[in-house]
C-alpha cells in the first residue's frame, strides 16, 4: 500500500494533478491509497501522558493525579474512537478533490412536461461524467437557465470497499438546491459520502457521515428516466387527487369497502383508541389525506377490535391543538384501569429539535415549528411515558411520521432545504409497550395517491382487516408492503417501518 501510495503522490505533489503514467492502477485503489495518506494526516491518534512523581509529591497525591490523567487519556481516545469515520469521510474528500477537481454542467434542455432540465455532469480532466436530469419548477426554469454561469453543481460519491459509485448530484442556485437525478447510475449502500462543490474543493455533505444504512436502501436507477416520464403522466391525476382532498372526495379509497366484509368484533370496554391526526397546520405545510385517513383509521379500530365510542377519543384539525390534546389525554387516561389496552394512533408532522441533539416532538395543529421545542409535553417520549404511566396493561402506539423533519419529500423545518435529520432514539416500557412507525432515521412518510390515503396507516389498516393481532405479524405486513409500494414513488421515497418494543404482544 506504501508503495502504491507513492505512485499516487507523487504526480499530485509535483504537478499538483495525477498523471497518467499509472494506467493499471484503478481509480478505486487510488481513492483507497490517498484516503489512507489523508487520513493519517488528519487523525492523529491522542499521545499517551507520562507522569513523573515529584520529589516533594505524596504517593497518594500522585496516585490522584495519575487516575485524573487516565481519565482525560481515556476521554480523548474515546472521542478519536467515535471520530474515525468522521475522519475517514473527511480523508476522502480530500481523496476525492485531489482525484476529480471541479464538477461542471453541460448545456441545459428544458422539457415542460416533465418540468426537468436534461444535461450532462462531467470534470474537465474526464475522470466523471453522468447524464442527469433536474428537477426544477416551470415556473423558474427560464431564470435558472438564464443564470446559467452562476450554477452551482455539487457531486456526492461513495467509495465502499472496491465500489465506487455516485451517490448524488444536486445544483445550488439562489441559496436553494435542486436534485440531479442519474438517468444510468446506481446507487448502493454507503458507508462515507463526500462531496465537490463548484470551487473544487472537497467537503461532507451537511456536515455528517452516512453510515449503517440498509443494503436494500438505494436501489438501482435505470428506471428513474422512466419514472419521470410515468409522474408527468400522472400530474393531473395528482392535482385531482389534492383537489379532492379539499371537498372532502376520495373517489379510489377502498377502506370501506372492505372494512364491509369484515364482521363487527365484539365490543370490548377494556379498550381504548386515542387518535391525533392534523392534515391543516396553521405554521407548517399541510399533509395531504391526513383527515380522510384519520377517519378511516377510527372506523377500522372501532369494527375490528371492538372499541365503543365512549372510549374513542379523536382529535383533528381544530381540535388537534397543543390545549385540545394535552385535556384530551389527560382526561380520558384518568379512567383506563388494569388490564385496559391502550391504543395510541397519531398521524401528523415530527419534529426532531437540533439544538436538543434531534430530540423528536410531535407538532400540534397551532404551534410553530421554532417553539415546539417550549412544548415539553409533546417531546415524543413524555407522550410515551404517559401511555405507559397509566394504569394500562398493554399499549400499542402506531405513529405515521417519521421524526426527521420532511413528510412527502418536503422540509418542515425551514432553512434546511431538502435535508432530513437523524431524530435521537428514545426508550420505551418495552415489555408494556410496543410501538410501530412510518419509517426510520432520515426517512419521510409518503401520501399515497393511489388510495388517497397516507401509506403507512393505509396497510396498517389493512392489517387490521386482515386479522393481524400481534406484533410481528402486523409488523411484517406493513414492512413489505410499506417499503414494497414506496420503491414504487422511486429509490428517494424509500420508507421502511419500524418496531419497538414488546415483539411478543398480541392485542
Amino acid at each position: 500500500m506504501k508503495k502504491l501510495l507513492l505512485l499516487v503522490l507523487l504526480p499530485i505533489m509535483l504537478f499538483g494533478v495525477p498523471l497518467n503514467p499509472y494506467k493499471n492502477i484503478s481509480d478505486e485503489k487510488k481513492l483507497s491509497a490517498l484516503t489512507e495518506y489523508y487520513f493519517d494526516k488528519i487523525a492523529i491518534y491522542p499521545t499517551a501522558p507520562k507522569l513523573t512523581k515529584g520529589e516533594f509529591e505524596k504517593t497518594s497525591v500522585f496516585n490522584k493525579r495519575v487516575e485524573k490523567e487516565k481519565y482525560k487519556y481515556k476521554q480523548l481516545v474515546d472521542k478519536y474512537k467515535s471520530s474515525t469515520q468522521k475522519y475517514k469521510a473527511l480523508a476522502m474528500a480530500k481523496a476525492f478533490g485531489a482525484l476529480y477537481g471541479k464538477p461542471e454542467l453541460g448545456k441545459l434542455k428544458y422539457d415542460a412536461d416533465t418540468e426537468h432540465f436534461y444535461t450532462k455532469i462531467y470534470t474537465k480532466n474526464g475522470k466523471f461524467e453522468k447524464n442527469i436530469a433536474i428537477k426544477v419548477p416551470i415556473s423558474n426554469a427560464k431564470k435558472f437557465k438564464k443564470n446559467y454561469s452562476k450554477l452551482s453543481p455539487k457531486v456526492v460519491y461513495e467509495f465502499n470497499g472496491n465500489d465506487l459509485v455516485l451517490k448524488n448530484i444536486s445544483v445550488k442556485y439562489k441559496n436553494k438546491e435542486y436534485k440531479g437525478l442519474v438517468t444510468n447510475d446506481s446507487y448502493k449502500d454507503s458507508s462515507m459520502v463526500v462531496a465537490l462543490n463548484s470551487l473544487g474543493e472537497a467537503s461532507l455533505v451537511m456536515g455528517e457521515v452516512s453510515v449503517g444504512v440498509d443494503e436494500e436502501l438505494l436501489k438501482l436507477q435505470e428506471e428513474n428516466l422512466k419514472l419521470l416520464r410515468r409522474k408527468a403522466l400522472q400530474g393531473e391525476k395528482n392535482r385531482l387527487a389534492k383537489s379532492n382532498s379539499k371537498l372532502g372526495v376520495y373517489k379510489n379509497d377502498d377502506i370501506h369497502r372492505k372494512l364491509n366484509g369484515v364482521s363487527q368484533a365484539k365490543v370490548d370496554p377494556k379498550k381504548w383508541l386515542f387518535i391525533i391526526s392534523i392534515e391543516n397546520y396553521e405554521f407548517a405545510d399541510n399533509i395531504i389525506y391526513n383527515k380522510n385517513t384519520a377517519k378511516n383509521f377510527r372506523d377500522v379500530a372501532k369494527k375490528t377490535l371492538g372499541i365503543e365510542d365512549s372510549h374513542i377519543a379523536f382529535m383533528s384539525e381544530d381540535g388537534a391543538t397543543a390545549g385540545a390534546i394535552k385535556g384530551k389525554l389527560r382526561t380520558k387516561l384518568r379512567r383506563v384501569e388494569k388490564g385496559d389496552t391502550v391504543y395510541f394512533y397519531y398521524s401528523g408532522h415530527g419534529i426532531p429539535v437540533a439544538s436538543k441533539d434531534n430530540e423528536p416532538y410531535m407538532l400540534p395543529a397551532d404551534t410553530m415549528v421554532d417553539y415546539v421545542e417550549d412544548e415539553e409535553f409533546f417531546k415524543l417520549k413524555n407522550i410515551y411515558a404517559l401511555l405507559t404511566d397509566s394504569k394500562a396493561s398493554k399499549v400499542v402506539a402506531i405513529i405515521d411520521a417519521c421524526f426527521s423533519g420532511a413528510t412527502d419529500n418536503k422540509a418542515v423545518i425551514k432553512g434546511v432545504a431538502a435535508a432530513r435529520l437523524k431524530p435521537k432514539g428514545i426508550k420505551i416500557d418495552e415489555d408494556k409497550m410496543f410501538v410501530i412507525t412510518a419509517g426510520k432515521d432520515k426517512q419521510y412518510s409518503n401520501k399515497f395517491d393511489d388510495k388517497s390515503n397516507r401509506l403507512f396507516s393505509y396497510y396498517v389498516m389493512d392489517a387490521l382487516m386482515d386479522g393481524k393481532r400481534d406484533s410481528m405479524s402486523m409488523y411484517r405486513y406493513v414492512y413489505k408492503n410499506v417499503k414494497d409500494e414506496s420503491y414504487k414513488m422511486g429509490d428517494l421515497n424509500l420508507q421502511e417501518p419500524t418496531l419497538m418494543g414488546n415483539k411478543d404482544m398480541s392485542f
